[in-house]
């Protein structure tokens, strides 16, 4: 995530790209491609070579009833804004706003899936303008639904986009509810939730032993007048728990206090704002939030493993007793929260997590105190023992073997396909290079 790139270029003319890739002795390889810089891996590392920042190139450039065309540069919020002036919306609609738009269509981004749809926004790429490796300025659209298959998600090492094109649709209202269960409630009523006609997201809650769930709905009611309530309880989720798990942890260093007062202030704060907001009813845009620049990378780390959605249940059980057993030895623990979003199954690219079938993320969350990446080595040796399947950008301290066994002959499909189209490794970084092999 900390590239050491020889040269960052921040180009204002699309014009701009093809000289950068094209000429590799004023801008040595690798050449990689950053928007708002949120990933939490080194997928975007310079690696000495050449940083392209596309923050400039951030217009949206044409709407339609049935797409958007923006610059790769655009951000999700600015974005969302503009599509619902027109009645309209995009399919997923993250909760980073800070999102840049050539992330969406090549990195994994994710939110729970609404009934009938992928919960990845790179699934509703329908077209790309980009420049190869080579320096040609090609188009990739439904003509080679083949070529789009590999492009989504491709993390930037097939090219550099300079024209995106999204597909949208009508802006609808969704309601909000929120329940609370044991993990033994939980794991009865599982079966139950994940065949409701709503989007799952589950907040899960190690060390009291219970799980929150909460579900998004389409129905005909009209947004809410209380859907300021919704915007509070994001801003308590995003800022307030955030800061005060790291003021907590900067002052307090006995373990047991410092871990017993951020669980009881975290547990007043989500109970409350999930009882307020329990019934509300808002567009989907309300949920995007822009955060402060460098927040993310300041307050919070988080990182992200998906499973097949069959086995979730027996994972989260072992995962309460894997966060149990880690503290009694370590004195350590994720110090914000958990969540879990269940993914429908997407085969519109060939690196989706859940190309196989549904899956059901397990994300910890940190203020990326001293410990967490402790914690992450010996979590991902959890997860991968458990059949889990990590995302590039989001899965932190990620080892060969454990990318290779989740992602298996698909990974070697992908490398191939990548060595063809940039036989000269102009964007393929040491982050990358060690994965596909």
């Amino acid at each position: 995530m900390s590239a050491r790139p020889r040269i960052i270029v921040r180009p204002k003319r699309i014009e701009d790209l093809q000289i950068i890739v094209s000429d590799a002795k004023k801008f040595p390889s690798p050449v990689r491609v950053i928007g708002a810089n949120y990933s939490q891996t080194g997928c975007a590392a310079a690696d000495n070579g050449t940083l392209v920042d596309l923050r400039s190139l951030n217009k949206v450039l044409e709407i339609s009833d049935e797409w958007v065309r923006v610059q790769p540069g655009a951000n999700l919020a600015d974005v969302a804004a503009r599509l619902e002036e027109r009645g309209l919306q995009l399919p997923v609609n993250i909760e980073l706003g800070n999102l840049s738009m050539g992330s969406a269509a090549f990195a994994s981004t994710k939110d729970s899936s609404m009934p009938g749809e992928s919960g990845q926004l790179a699934a509703y790429l329908v077209a790309a303008r980009l420049v190869t490796p080579q320096g040609k300025s090609i188009v990739v659209n439904g003509k080679d639904p083949e070529l789009l298959r590999v492009l989504r998600m491709s993390y930037g090492l097939l090219g550099i986009a300079t024209e995106l094109v999204f597909r949208v649709q009508p802006l609808q209202p969704v309601r909000l509810d929120y329940e609370n269960f044991s993990i033994d409630e939980f794991l009865q009523e599982y079966p139950q939730l994940i065949r409701r006609n709503s989007a799952i997201k589950f907040y899960p809650l190690p060390f009291r032993s219970r799980v929150a769930v909460e579900t998004r709905s389409h129905g005909a009611d009209e947004p809410t007048s209380r859907s300021g309530i919704w915007r509070m309880r994001k801003s308590v989720l995003t800022n307030v728990l955030p800061a005060f798990g790291a003021t907590m942890t900067d002052s307090v260093r006995l373990p047991g206090l410092k871990y017993f007062l951020i669980e009881r202030f975290n547990n007043v704060m989500r109970a409350t704002m999930d009882r307020a907001a329990r019934g509300v009813v808002v567009y989907p845009t309300e949920w995007i939030q822009q955060l402060p620049q460098d927040s993310i990378r300041v307050r919070q780390s988080y990182t992200t493993w998906a499973f097949p959605e069959a086995e979730y249940p027996g994972v989260l059980r072992d995962y309460f007793t894997f966060c149990r057993d880690y503290y009694r030895e370590h004195h350590y623990r994720a110090n914000l929260m958990h969540m879990s979003h269940r993914l429908a199954q997407d085969k519109s690219s060939i690196l989706s997590p859940s190309f196989d079938g549904p899956v059901v993320t397990l994300d910890p969350w940190s203020t990326r105190d001293h410990g967490w990446d402790d914690f992450l080595i010996e979590f991902n040796e959890f997860c991968s023992a458990r059949h889990g399947i990590p995302l590039f950008n989001q899965t932190r301290k990620l080892t060969v073997e454990q990318v290779h066994k989740a992602f298996g002959e698909r990974l070697n499909i992908f490398a191939r396909l990548r060595q063809r189209q940039d036989p000269h490794d102009r964007m393929l970084n040491r982050y990358f290079a060690q994965f596909l092999v």
